[in-house]
């Protein structure tokens, strides 16, 4: 048997070592969200040989975090959670993350006396979860956990998947949490030196912005890094949303955040209309996932993008589970990119995500609607560019007609009510047009839920335990909605 084959044998054999990466750090990042003081959570690399890190070489993850740690109650719940995220996301890694399946884990709540060690076989299916001897500690010193895989595999190319993890959960900027990636290198016997490759704080901005506050600063930040964009050309537009069973609690949550370039260049932007591609980013309790098909439906079939001047061609996910939406629309829109967050109200599991589609639908809808609002030249829907085009026509024969009239109290009237002081036919012509233009604008601003005399979805700055008055039924079911640009601040 060849190396390749034997390579091959031992994917089919062993867990994915990249998906056991992504749900333990994911979980790690969900915990210590939860938590109501600040949190880091730290990734390191152990190189345990001197190969180079681009050779096939075993290795140890650590996931660490400065939490409340794991109760012991809960650490079979913790191995549970895990395999219910086991989908990993697509990765461009080309080569094998070999892993066993073993976990080893170190945790302790602050006011225990012990550090409690297991180990965990076959972690992340039919988990054995083994106590190990505790160590002692002082009580009311410290909490947190620490998760240990050992790998065999190329150890740069995993720094670069969990890197590249790292850098997108900045976009969230998250409020309580902070991650780094280290790598500790063995420079001499029993000596590692370790090396910060990255840091993803969101600790630096105000603890009164909300969540969506946030995740609109980091998407910002993210399109300025990512081309040479000046920060004030880009126009962001973001809503939230939310389903529970009841008034009194709500289950998960779902923010939406646009972010838009605007062309220099406006040379025929009236009538050119190019194929251009957004990027949607999507994250799923805090960590960049792949897009569910859910979502990937909605966003090809149910959004209304005609209502904003948007044409969608076509919808794909890459081999890293970006999807690219192909786009048509005015030539003044440089670029779009879409960041979507859905996360879980608290730490316990969801059978499922209960009407994601609705959920995504209003939400992706009131976003482009901030943004219509903001920039209705950017997002004229495709019913008011066919209305704009008669205008011309209309104001000229309305204008002919009051100009040509021989009933001078008549003409006289038509100019008062049109803010004249002549009956002039130019002057009457100039100012139908901009009031019919004016008309079109303000009524294609407005809410399709507004137009169609529904009750309309309001601005939520609250927690939704504080008030309920934006709570919708949606179509008689027993899940409430409530969507808006601001959100309550999550721990």
């Amino acid at each position: 048997m060849s190396i390749a084959e034997g390579t091959r044998s031992l994917q089919t054999l062993l867990p994915d070592g990249y998906a056991a990466c992504h749900a333990v750090i994911g979980d790690t990042i969900s915990r210590c969200r939860h938590n109501n003081g600040l949190c880091r959570v730290t990734i390191t690399f152990k190189l345990l040989e001197n190969s180079p890190p681009s050779m096939l070489t075993s290795f140890v993850l650590a996931v660490s975090d400065t939490g409340n740690g794991i109760s012991s109650e809960d650490v079979p719940k913790l191995f549970q959670n895990l395999s219910s995220k086991l989908s990993p996301p697509h990765h461009p890694c080309s080569r094998p993350l070999i892993w066993g399946g073993e976990i080893d884990m170190l945790t302790s709540e602050f006011m225990e006396s012990e550090v409690r060690q297991y180990h965990v076989k076959d972690a992340l299916s039919q988990a054995k979860v083994m106590q190990m001897r505790s160590i002692p500690k002082e009580c009311g010193t410290f909490s947190g956990s620490n998760i240990i895989f050992n790998f065999k595999g190329y150890p740069q190319e995993t720094m670069h998947y969990v890197s590249d993890m790292s850098s997108k959960i900045r976009i969230l900027m998250l409020k309580t949490v902070a991650v780094e990636v280290c790598v500790a290198s063995q420079v001499a016997e029993g000596t590692f030196y370790e090396d910060v490759l990255l840091s993803c704080e969101g600790l630096s901005l105000s603890p009164e912005l909300s969540s969506i506050d946030r995740l609109s600063i980091g998407t910002a930040n993210y399109v300025e890094k990512s081309g040479d964009i000046q920060r004030d050309s880009i126009k962001i537009g973001k809503a939230f949303s939310g389903s529970s069973e009841s008034l009194a609690e709500t289950l998960w949550f779902f923010e939406v955040c646009f972010a838009v370039t605007e062309s220099l260049n406006t040379t025929n932007s009236s009538t050119k209309i190019e194929p251009k591609q957004m990027k949607v980013l999507f994250f799923e309790d805090c960590v960049c996932a792949t897009i569910t098909s859910t979502i990937l439906q909605t966003l090809n079939s149910k959004v209304s993008w005609d209502r904003f001047g948007l044409s969608i061609k076509d919808v794909q996910v890459t081999d890293t589970g970006i999807a690219l939406i192909e786009w048509e629309g005015p030539a003044q829109l440089e670029s779009i990119l879409l960041v979507l967050h859905r996360y879980r109200s608290s730490q316990t599991m969801l059978q499922s995500w209960s009407r994601e589609t609705q959920l995504c639908k209003r939400c992706i809808e009131d976003a482009l609607n901030d943004l219509k609002q903001q920039n209705p030249h950017l997002f004229c829907s495709h019913s008011s560019k066919e209305l704009q085009r008669y205008v011309p026509d209309l104001s000229c024969c309305l204008s002919k007609l009051i100009s040509s009239s021989s009933d001078i109290e008549f003409k006289d009237s038509c100019a008062q009510i049109l803010g004249l002081q002549s009956t002039d036919y130019n002057d009457i012509r100039s100012s139908i047009t901009t009031r019919l233009l004016q008309v079109i604008e303000d009524l294609d601003k407005q809410p399709a839920n507004k137009k169609k005399g529904h009750k309309e979805t309001g601005s939520k700055t609250s927690s939704p335990d504080e008030s309920n008055d934006n709570l919708i039924d949606e179509e008689g079911d027993d899940c409430d909605y409530f969507a808006g640009n601001s959100i309550w601040q999550y721990q």
